[in-house]
């Protein structure tokens, strides 16, 4: 049992004062998280404002791309065009050669030229 005359046990103190030491080194002061929240706050609004600087650029992008394909849509259409237009005159000269040769080599040709000799 105790005895009533012995002084009562000092509080542990050491234990104590090493828990608050550890405490105060992960501890941050009110101060620095208002700093930091605020460095985080701002950190925040200009990415928000640089997103939204990037998705303006991305519309006006697309805007530009759009306009380009239509304007290659355009010239491969012209250029089908142009083929088809080619296609149908060598056909038209493929013929006349037809023809040329087909004279040539005629009997008409040869009663000319029996006629001029």
């Amino acid at each position: 049992m105790l005895d009533a005359a012995a002084p009562p046990m000092p509080p542990m103190q050491g234990k104590v004062t090493e828990k608050k030491k550890k405490k105060d080194k992960n501890a941050i002061t009110k101060k620095e998280a208002q700093v930091k929240t605020k460095e985080v706050r701002a950190e925040v609004d200009y990415l928000k404002k640089a997103s939204k600087i990037q998705s303006i650029e991305i519309k006006c992008l697309q805007k530009a791309l759009r306009k380009e394909e239509e304007a290659a849509e355009g010239l491969k259409v012209a250029l089908t065009l142009t083929k088809e237009k080619r296609k149908k005159v060598e056909e038209e000269v493929n013929i006349e050669e037809w023809v040329v040769e087909a004279f040539k080599s005629s009997k008409a040709l040869e009663d000319i030229k029996i006629a001029f000799a």
